[in-house]
């Protein structure tokens, strides 16, 4: 079969372009025709490995998609998701354009690019689209200040409507978890669970026999800069894992792919004010791929403090490699996984609690083997590649 495969920006080393080149990869060794749509690619600096020898077509947006991102003000960022969205809209636009208009399935990768499917069936009505959802694009948390409030909700409001009336050219919605299906089960369109793949063959290390409390114990969190993330839970925790004797001390891999200055600037300054700063390495450009991977192989334990159910492959990927997971039990990962048996759950924002079940890992060896080794069997029975194009593709 001739299948498209399209996301907008293919240029990190992140959980998107890694699933855009392993699906086209399988879909490949399955023996299907693969073309790959963006509007910007960075070949060197997004897994070179995977996507060597990709048919990767690019349509260049008329300004860099990034030139929306650096707001700093509550009026700037206003006018900045207004025009954010009138920048994507015009290259997805640009996109469909330029597309062949033969393809018989097009499969839209998380972001804005799910509107392809509206316009690709007014020519082609019998392609099959698939848009697979990491996180809604109408995804609203609670923000302090009651007019910012507002205002986030005016927008979560506006992104319904416009995922409403797109998503009628979309045959199948994939989401990772139950929580996201009662989300988007307002865009009336068929949805099916489907677990994030991790590439198994990449990332499996056997598990360890535990922690040596002698030696440096690497607390690790991976995902985007945002306030969200919590990474300043995982230093914390650290921080009080060194006040109890233990060398403790905390990688986090940050991409500062949003570019929000006045964040940035206050994790920073978290950092230095921690007590433990020479003891704490954030990676603001991300990791390449081999440091990401060395990362997981040293570390001891991953933790994924998020404070909003959003999905976050990166704690998949480390159950794969055999470290312990510590989750905050309100994200999108608690919900697919089982405290105390495949995973460590804490409560969002509590570092203590986090530090307190790294102890736990430390002083019981037969937990740390059951947790990571149930972990790890989860990932390898339910979130396989080839599982995931499998589920993806039957029945449409």
């Amino acid at each position: 079969m001739k299948i498209a495969i399209c996301h907008l920006s293919l240029t990190t080393e992140s959980g998107d372009p890694r699933m855009v080149f392993l699906m086209a990869r399988e879909l490949m060794r399955e023996g299907h025709q693969i073309a790959i749509y963006t509007a910007e690619f960075d070949a060197l600096h997004a897994y070179p490995n995977l996507n060597h020898g990709l048919d990767i077509r690019v349509v260049p947006p008329s300004r860099p998609l990034t030139s929306v991102r650096s707001a700093s003000s509550l009026l700037v960022k206003i006018f900045q998701r207004l025009a954010s969205v009138g920048l994507y809209n015009e290259t997805v636009r640009r996109m469909f354009l330029s597309m062949d208009k033969d393809f018989e399935i097009l499969i839209c990768e998380n972001d804005y690019t799910y509107s392809l499917g509206k316009w690709y069936k007014s020519q082609r009505p019998q392609t099959k689209t698939i848009w697979i959802m990491n996180n809604p694009p109408f995804f609203h948390s609670q923000k302090a200040n009651m007019f910012v409030e507002l205002l986030s909700l005016m927008a979560n409001s506006f992104e319904r409507r416009r995922a409403m009336h797109y998503a009628a050219g979309i045959d199948r919605i994939v989401v990772y978890d139950e929580s996201n299906k009662e989300v988007v089960n307002v865009l009336g369109r068929p949805i099916k669970i489907i677990a994030n793949p991790v590439d198994l063959d990449r990332f499996y290390a056997p598990v360890k026999g535990g922690i040596d409390p002698a030696k440096p114990i690497q607390l690790l969190s991976v995902g985007a800069l945002t306030p969200q993330r919590r990474f300043e839970d995982t230093i914390a925790a650290a921080a009080q894992l060194r006040n109890k004797g233990y060398d403790a001390r905390a990688l986090i891999i940050c991409k500062d792919f949003y570019r929000n200055v006045v964040y940035r600037e206050k994790f920073e300054k978290f950092i230095r004010d921690s007590g433990i700063a020479d003891h704490v390495t954030a990676l603001f450009e991300g990791a390449p791929d081999d440091r990401y991977l060395a990362a997981m192989h040293d570390s001891q334990v991953f933790v994924h403090p998020n404070d909003v159910k959003i999905w976050g492959v990166g704690a998949f990927e480390a159950m794969a490699a055999g470290l312990p997971l510590i989750v905050s039990r309100i994200t999108a990962v608690a919900g697919v996984l089982r405290d105390g048996e495949n995973a460590l759950f804490v409560d969002v924002r509590s570092p203590a609690q986090i530090a307190t079940r790294v102890d736990d890992l430390i002083q019981d060896r037969a937990l740390f083997k059951k947790i990571a080794t149930a972990g790890q069997e989860y990932v390898q029975d339910s979130m396989s590649l080839p599982h995931f194009i499998r589920e993806v593709m039957t029945e449409l």
